[in-house]
């Protein structure tokens, strides 16, 4: 099952906004440095 790429895209960002609509502080998280992040 071949997908195009452009369209694979435009799925992967249409489900990063419906969660970062649901959680805006995943933003937050992913805008912090890594090797300052507590994990």
């Amino acid at each position: 099952m071949r997908i195009p790429q452009s369209s694979f895209v435009r799925v992967l960002v249409g489900l990063a906004l419906d969660m970062i609509e649901k959680d805006p502080s995943l933003l937050l998280n992913r805008s912090v440095p890594v090797g300052t992040s507590s994990e």
